[in-house]
């Protein structure tokens, strides 16, 4: 029993949308109470998802988080990109002969899928482009580096904010919650879920994905400013006071900066702060 397909066509369940499976069964109890023709199948289903192995099964077959989506559900595939470089005048959607996906495949060379290296390597993988996309995220790049993060897509998902409402997957499922606090330091949410009895949990950024519209990040803005901060006057930085940065007389400072500010301005802004209170 071809089980994915009748869930895709019977429950509404698709690659690009959130899937609930407490929702699942609620729209498979709906089924039952509005008469459906198609009861049997929906008890099937409804007693399927009850089942632990099968709701884990539907989480990591279509839940993907913010984070994960920029990577998985973008056009910076791997695959994509190489038969782009390597094959420039395939257009998309182009209909091939079994013979001509035979050189393409042999041209990639052969395939280690379901072996331990394999999966080591794409976890790996995985993890240090979320690695990357977290430091976009906390927009803490160095414009030097923008090499690096080509393999990113050029938009990736903004920080969530206090308040949004999102999906978490936690231990018992997938619930809907509230961001009540994000940790920077260790790249997850605080969720209080909307179910009672769950509570408040902290969720990594992998597991949560908002439920309404997220702000975007393109890489080549976030790269830009940047590089336009690294480019500012060396007067305009602010340094810690340096002995050797002013000159000194027997009356106190004369020239130069104090603080990364000339030694004027801060004189001007002292007398005027001496007026301003004789005045008052």
């Amino acid at each position: 029993v071809n089980v994915s397909s009748k869930l895709s066509s019977n429950i509404y369940i698709t690659t690009a949308g959130v899937t609930r499976c407490d929702h699942v069964m609620d729209q498979a109890g709906s089924a039952l109470e509005a008469g459906s023709t198609n009861i049997g199948l929906s008890i099937k289903i409804k007693n399927f998802l009850k089942v632990e192995k099968p709701r884990k099964w539907c989480c990591y077959e279509w839940f993907y988080s913010n984070i994960d989506r920029s990577i998985f559900l973008s056009e910076n595939d791997n695959f994509a990109t190489w038969v782009r470089r390597i094959y420039p005048d395939l257009e998309p959607g182009m209909k091939l002969t079994r013979l001509q996906w035979s050189v393409i495949r042999r041209s990639w060379g052969k395939p280690r899928r379901c072996s331990p290296k394999f999966f080591e390597e794409e976890r790996l993988t995985l993890e240090t482009k979320r690695r990357k996309i977290r430091r976009l995220q906390l927009q803490k790049v160095n414009p030097k580096d923008e090499m690096l993060y080509k393999d990113i897509p050029e938009e990736v998902p903004g920080l969530l904010i206090i308040g949004t409402s999102v999906t978490a997957h936690i231990k018992e499922g997938l619930f809907v919650g509230e961001v009540e606090a994000l940790d920077p330091n260790t790249s997850s949410y605080r969720i209080r879920f909307d179910r009672p009895g769950l509570g408040t949990h902290t969720v990594p950024d992998y597991n949560v994905l908002s439920n309404g519209f997220v702000d975007m990040i393109t890489k080549e803005s976030l790269f830009k400013n940047n590089n336009k901060n690294s480019q500012m006057p060396p007067e305009v930085v602010f340094q810690p006071p340096n002995v050797s940065s002013y000159m000194t007389t027997e009356h106190g400072i004369s020239s130069g900066y104090l603080g990364g500010y000339p030694v004027s301005f801060l004189r001007c802004i002292v007398k005027m702060n001496k007026t301003t209170e004789s005045k008052a």
